[in-house]
């Protein structure tokens, strides 16, 4: 498959998950507006935060 497909698909699957944001977790989410998303600042502060959601610091007790 062509990469632009590849990138077409990527978009199409996080377009689907912006149409129903609820149903989503935080991390779906966040990774949905950083595959739509164009501006490199917002992908860096969603990587940030996508990095500091997998710190054991913020998981709640099993």
């Amino acid at each position: 498959m062509k990469n632009r497909a590849v990138i077409y698909f990527r978009k199409d699957k996080a377009l689907k998950i912006w149409e129903h944001p609820l149903e989503a977790d935080l991390k779906t989410l966040l990774s949905a507006t950083l595959a739509i998303s164009r501006n490199h600042v917002v992908k860096k502060h969603i990587n940030n935060t996508l990095q500091e959601l997998h710190t054991d610091l913020y998981k709640l007790s099993a």
